[in-house]
């Protein structure tokens, strides 16, 4: 586990007093203090998070991956590299920094978006399936992210900014990621909008000396036309349709699942007309998620989903599944459910128990892993592997396997 230390930006103004007001404003007083409690705890104690969390989040911190799909290709180049710059440039213990170097230096502002997430996460209660990236009228850096997502009736806008500076614990040298925020909100004060508006900095250190810090802040809401139950239905089924495409690619479920998300958004605020309206298959019927269903894929604890193989000489194997529940929710399309579901992040699965995955004939070869006969019902192999499964909120399973 890696921790960080957050706090409130107070280089001018009392961020933590604007942000509590903003969020009594747009809230029911009982969720405001809800709200505000874990704000403050987060504060107080620090973010803690494991390398699967942050990989998990590394792939959705850049606005380029709500543009596309995932894919197994996507994937065998981007897990490895959110997880190297995990091991390799984070030191775990009290906090971890950044080793020196331009290269580096560019990179962890990328991945430091990924800390943001996973606080506005944790304070919101939301998963990283609730998020949608704001369009940007102007050119942005990649380490500058605006996002908003939908909880309990309101909208929740995060201005997320990775920076890496000499110390992460002296303000001064985010001014002015801070004052592009502030300039934001001046801009913005006119729209009388009621979002709650969150803005976090990650700073991390040029060098290993000094421990990395995230600040948060009280920029201005820009708004959306989507109300907060149609925004937090449409982010999560665009979430799951990419998720899923590593899986199941054009399988039947997948395509009727984009054809349903792609109604939803036409309708926007009018999709409740769908509500309750099951996805079908070709032949007419609903889908029933089941131990039979997508008999080609992996069936393990509680997921349905794929091996991947990175390349490189030294081939490294990983898990991407999405759990059953999840599946089964978007099967029968009650949208309240799809709402409000949130699974206990956590790991599913001991590191030391052996598993039966099914893996491309091609990937063995690579690994010159010992393999089962192929499967009847596909080309794929079996092989016994073993592996800690990290289980995120939204459902996804996901972690490294090592053959036996």
């Amino acid at each position: 586990m890696a921790a960080i230390d957050v706090q409130f930006y107070d280089h001018e103004l009392n961020h933590e007093d604007l942000i509590a007001q903003r969020i009594r404003e747009a809230c029911s007083e009982q969720v405001a203090e809800a709200y505000i409690a874990s704000l403050c705890s987060i504060v107080r104690k620090g973010l803690s998070f494991s390398w699967e969390e942050f990989v998990l989040h590394a792939l959705w911190a850049d606005a380029k991956d709500y543009e596309c799909n995932l894919t197994r290709k996507r994937l065998e180049v981007d897990v490895p590299l959110a997880e190297g710059f995990f091991r390799r440039q984070f030191e775990l213990g009290s906090g971890f920094s950044l080793t020196e170097g331009k290269k580096g230096s560019s990179l962890s502002e990328e991945m430091g978006v990924s800390i943001c997430l996973m606080i506005a996460e944790k304070v919101f209660e939301l998963t990283e399936a609730d998020w949608t990236p704001i369009p940007q009228e102007h050119k942005r850096k990649i380490n500058d992210f605006r996002i908003t997502a939908a909880a309990d009736s309101v909208r929740i806008e995060v201005e997320a900014k990775g920076r890496c500076v000499d110390n992460p614990m002296h303000q001064k040298g985010l001014k002015e990621a801070a004052a592009s925020i502030f300039e934001k909100k001046v801009a913005q004060r006119a729209n009388q909008n009621t979002s709650i508006m969150l803005g976090v900095i990650a700073a991390l250190a040029k060098d290993r000396s000094e421990p990395a810090a995230a600040y948060l802040l009280d920029p201005e809401p820009e708004g959306s036309q989507l109300e907060p139950h149609a925004q937090k239905l449409l982010s999560r089924h665009q979430f799951y349709v990419k998720a899923l495409n590593v899986i199941m690619g054009r399988a039947h479920f997948q395509v009727s699942l984009h054809e349903r998300t792609r109604m939803l958004v036409k309708l926007g605020n009018r999709c409740q007309v769908l509500d309750g309206e099951p996805l079908t298959k070709p032949s007419g019927e609903t889908y029933q998620i089941h131990s039979n269903s997508f008999v080609s894929k992996c069936h393990v604890a509680g997921s349905i989903g794929t091996v991947i193989v990175t390349d490189g000489e030294e081939s490294s194997l990983y898990y991407w599944g999405i759990k059953k529940d999840v599946l089964q929710l978007l099967a029968e399309q009650n949208h309240s459910a799809i709402r409000e579901f949130r699974a206990k992040a956590g790991y599913v699965r001991d590191l030391y128990a052996k598993f039966d995955v099914k893996i491309r004939e091609k990937d063995a070869k690579r690994l010159k892993a010992d393999t089962d006969s192929k499967s009847s019902s596909s080309n794929l192999l079996g092989m016994k592997v073993t592996g800690k499964l990290f289980c995120s909120s939204s459902g996804i399973v996901f972690g490294k396997l090592e053959p036996c």
